[in-house]
């Protein structure tokens, strides 16, 4: 899977980050970047930049629901908001960490705590970040924000299928067909998609040559939940000439 977030995937970061942003009256210079990892939702990176110069660097994992991509990312811009307001800070030696301006444990202390996840949730700043990825998700998805962001058949696909667990492939594919339709016709081409419905990776391709009985073109679509036959595919694909859009 690439790491390049994609166009869809930058819109609904970007609707996140503004909907924190309005939400806690916090600004910052925010870099988002994906970080496929088993075990990690997202991260923000504690340095200087973010320390000092209000610059951060955030990492949300694509290997998930769209619905626990923006729960991750509340979770992480919490923990902007917090850096970014001073709430918290390290030490000047960053040997400590201070919360709401004093020290509240150590840095040894604390990564300690990496190992003892219920005791890790508890800390003030995890337990706020941890309260927003739930109370705040559905008003975010009231928000204007996630309310009026529109452009592709990719984001009204998640948005009309933000709570699905389970879809038909016959489903998915006439949702996307829409989309796949301003391909130029007689160009092999692939499209992809992440997390939709039950099946982690998905591959929409088109021929150049089949349509359907009304003279569209007809896309193929294959489902994954296995990584390496999905990268498997692709590079087959690319072997037949087929380039993605």
């Amino acid at each position: 899977m690439s790491n390049k977030v994609k166009p869809y995937e930058k819109k609904i970061v970007n609707a996140v980050i503004g909907f924190m942003k309005a939400k806690f009256n916090f600004d910052a210079k925010i870099i988002v970047k994906k970080k496929d990892k088993d075990g990690l939702i997202g991260d923000v990176i504690l340095n200087n930049n973010s320390v000092n110069n209000n610059k951060f660097y955030l990492h949300f994992n694509p290997d998930q629901s769209y619905a626990m991509m923006i729960q991750a990312l509340i979770h992480e811009l919490t923990h902007v908001k917090q850096i970014s307001r001073k709430e918290l800070l390290p030490s000047d030696d960053y040997k400590a960490v201070l919360w709401r301006g004093k020290e509240f444990i150590s840095a040894s202390e604390y990564k300690k705590l990496f190992k003892k996840y219920s005791e890790y949730k508890k800390l003030p700043w995890e337990a706020e970040a941890y309260s927003n990825m739930k109370k705040l998700y559905k008003p975010f998805l009231s928000s204007k924000q996630w309310t009026e962001l529109s452009g592709d058949a990719n984001i009204d696909f998640i948005k009309q299928n933000i709570g699905e667990v389970k879809m038909k492939k016959s489903e998915i594919r006439e949702i996307i067909k829409e989309e796949l339709q301003s391909l130029n016709e007689g160009k092999k081409v692939y499209f992809t998609m992440d997390n939709l419905g039950s099946a982690k990776y998905s591959v929409s391709f088109y021929d150049g040559k089949k349509t359907h009985p009304d003279g569209s073109d007809f896309y193929g679509l294959h489902l994954f939940k296995n990584k390496k036959k999905y990268e498997a595919y692709i590079k087959e694909l690319k072997s037949q000439g087929y380039t993605e859009r």
